[in-house]
């Protein structure tokens, strides 16, 4: 067996072992952190857009 072969089991077998035990609640909180972390990035990157812009001039 490659290694590229083996690590793609070894992905493979890691994904199905995490989705056998994935819950609702799981899925939920995965949702809710997916979301906030978007936020997070959002205005980080309109506050470093706009101190870029003040120091440019």
């Amino acid at each position: 067996m490659r290694n590229k072969d083996f690590i793609a089991s070894v992905a493979c077998g890691t994904l199905v072992s995490t989705l056998v035990n994935f819950s609702v609640a799981d899925a939920i909180k995965t949702a809710i952190f997916a979301g906030i972390g978007a936020l997070v990035s959002f205005f980080v990157t309109l506050i470093m857009r706009q101190l870029t812009r003040k120091f440019e001039k």
